[in-house]
């Protein structure tokens, strides 16, 4: 549909904006903020991209709503909100590591009808639209084929909650890791888009919020993969878990991360 393209283009237009603004400040940050943890900060170009992002939006949508990672709800009566991430990998990108990302996703009544993620220092844009499929660089993606667990990749991460909830996680990491290669990115939007590129097999994490998963998790199904929360029931962007994978090992991911 026209106006899904328009949705999308406009996503592009916002994510390559935060991009052009993270790489003006990347590895060449003075300083940065804490939120509640040493792991959950917050840098001068989350803020800085974040605006220009909601700034493009409202220039082509001005009744649209926003779920932003910074600024939280606005205008949330309509039938349309945008949510947003506008640096995912916030330290990873305050420390110099390259793999940090901007992600807009683009909802009607519930359901992401466009997404895009953009990692700018490594020059990848991902996008999809509901039933017209995920691309990268304007090339289709599909999911692995790979059906063997110990022939996958898994990517990770640990969330905040650790600092509490430390037990299950690092069990549920130990049953993965002790039967494939695990990696921990450290930025959750682009671990997905790795799934729908068939770089990772599968993905898992908890405690990820809908600014990190609303864009990447329409990547993931447009691309043939399969979204769950960890027994295999039904994925939402609020829940507190997201297992991701080519749905070939799903279920395999799925028994380990029950255990």
């Amino acid at each position: 549909m026209a106006g899904d393209k328009k949705l999308l283009a406009t996503a592009v237009r916002a994510v390559k904006e935060a991009g052009r603004i993270h790489l003006k400040y990347f590895r060449r940050l003075k300083s940065y903020g804490f939120k509640e943890y040493v792991t959950n900060i917050v840098t001068k170009a989350d803020l800085e991209s974040e605006k220009a992002i909601k700034d493009i939006i409202r220039k082509t949508y001005p009744s649209h709503g926003f779920l932003a990672e910074e600024s939280g709800e606005e205008n949330s009566t309509g039938e349309y909100r945008w949510i947003i991430d506008p640096l995912d990998g916030t330290v990873n990108y305050a420390h110099g590591f390259p793999l940090f990302c901007s992600s807009v996703a683009v909802q009607k009544k519930g359901v992401t009808l466009a997404g895009a993620v953009f990692a700018a220092y490594i020059g990848e844009l991902y996008t999809a639209r509901k039933g017209k499929g995920a691309f990268l660089n304007g090339k289709r993606l599909r999911v692995s084929g790979e059906k063997r667990l110990n022939k996958s990749l898994t990517g990770t991460g640990f969330p905040y909650s650790i600092y509490f909830e430390q037990g299950n996680q690092f069990e549920r990491f130990r049953n993965i890791a002790t039967t494939g290669p695990v990696r921990r990115g450290g930025a959750a939007a682009l671990d997905l888009c790795y799934v729908a590129s068939g770089v990772f097999e599968g993905f898992f994490e908890q405690g990820l919020k809908p600014w990190d998963t609303a864009a990447a998790a329409l990547l993931v199904e447009e691309a043939g993969g399969k979204l769950t929360n960890y027994s295999g029931g039904k994925f939402d962007i609020f829940g507190n878990e997201t297992l991701a994978s080519n749905g070939r090992i799903h279920n395999q991911l799925s028994k380990l991360l029950a255990k």
